[in-house]
């Protein structure tokens, strides 16, 4: 592995797992560069890394990479070309720090990273999703191998960061075993102030969920609202944007193209302009029963715009009650629903919790400040 000295000091050399390309261009950028620009050495190794998201890497000055990986699933064996990909380029590239992002190269690069003598392995927990809390039976059975791989992952870290005190409290649980390895809550990753800005509010108030069509996701909640509402012919509007999902417990895409066709919703499927979705917005809904630290509802915040969250993981955190939003009690119908009519019904206070959306996304989640915090943890 790469060594330091302190007559000849080394670059930093310092390799990113992850398993979306898009992702890490789209929200580790900033990061990239500021490391770059501090004189680290680099190296993206990502599963899915098209020609621009490689161009993308190359023109920061960083170095890219791809390796195989199914996308879901946690089967050793189905995945032991990833880890021999990865074992190979670990080997090659020797890096001194070893930053794994999510389930997948949690479980196999760190283990691998530990194994060939990387100094500092870092794994990244952005949310620790249905395997760590299951809403299901089905999801409590099938958490068991996965989580068992992930922990193991965990335990050949020499830090954990994750983006809420929730999910630093989970993984500190005795079962886990992970009380040797330094747990460090980094908030948020951040969120672009530049391209999220505030704009009027709409004059007919607009609520919106963003997400997986997934009751996990508080889908199935934000419809059941919506339907209540419509059928008490409020002039409310309410835009879902997702997609449908392959998960067992998926709201079926025909039930919501239905309530679109019956005029509760206004369904966009996938919207690649989540600004442009925002400005048509009052409030964005996220009654999630459990989350990492929610991009859309930064970007809200970042456009101006309040929330509607629930009292859940990753959630409750995020604004202040009754200042940039409300917080409701999760699967708690009656409580979603005064929610949006509180604020849709007032459009002073919708005007006044926007305001200070914007100040906390400024103050808080500001995405450049989020970069150094991130690069300063990773250098120090």
């Amino acid at each position: 592995m790469a060594t330091h000295s302190p007559e000849h000091p080394q670059p930093a050399r310092i390799l990113f797992v992850a398993v979306d390309g898009f992702a890490v261009v789209r929200f580790r950028s900033k990061l990239i560069k500021a490391l770059i620009q501090r004189g680290a050495h680099v190296t993206v190794a990502s599963a899915a890394l098209h020609a621009e998201h490689k161009e993308a890497l190359e023109a920061l000055g960083a170095e890219a990479r791809v390796f195989p990986l199914e996308r879901t699933g946690l089967n050793p064996l189905a995945d032991r070309k990833t880890k021999q990909s990865l074992r190979a380029f670990i080997k090659e590239i020797a890096p001194d720090t070893v930053i794994a992002r999510a389930a997948k190269p949690v479980a196999y690069a760190l283990p691998i990273a530990k194994e060939l003598g990387v100094p500092r392995r870092i794994g990244f927990m952005t949310g620790l999703g249905t395997m760590f809390y299951p809403t299901s039976r089905f999801e409590q059975l099938a958490s068991v191998v996965g989580k068992r791989v992930i922990t193991r992952g965990l335990q050949a870290a020499t830090e954990i960061w994750v983006l809420n005190p929730d999910n630093a409290e989970q993984l500190r649980r005795p079962s886990f075993g992970l009380s040797h390895v330094p747990i460090v809550d980094m908030d948020s990753d951040g969120v672009d102030l530049n391209l999220f800005s505030p704009s009027p509010l709409p004059e007919v108030p607009t609520f919106c969920f963003v997400g997986r069509l997934l009751p996990a996701k508080g889908a199935r909640a934000f419809l059941n609202a919506a339907k209540a509402l419509h059928d008490k012919e409020t002039n409310f509007r309410f835009i879902v944007a997702g997609e449908a999902d392959k998960h067992r417990a998926a709201i079926p895409e025909e039930e919501v193209r239905a309530l679109a066709s019956a005029g509760v919703i206004d369904y966009r499927g996938f919207v690649q302009d989540l600004g442009g979705l925002l400005k048509e917005s009052t409030t964005l809904v996220l009654p999630s029963h459990h989350e990492g630290r929610s991009r859309s509802v930064l970007e809200a915040l970042a456009s101006g715009r309040s929330v509607i969250v629930s009292n859940a993981v990753g959630c409750h955190d995020i604004i202040t009650n009754e200042q940039e939003g409300l917080v409701v009690p999760l699967q708690d119908h009656d409580r979603l629903c005064d929610a949006i009519q509180t604020i849709g019904s007032n459009p002073d206070l919708a005007q006044s919790y926007a305001n200070s959306a914007r100040t906390l996304a400024e103050t808080r989640y500001d995405e450049q400040v989020a970069a150094q915090r991130f690069a300063n943890q990773i250098l120090r």
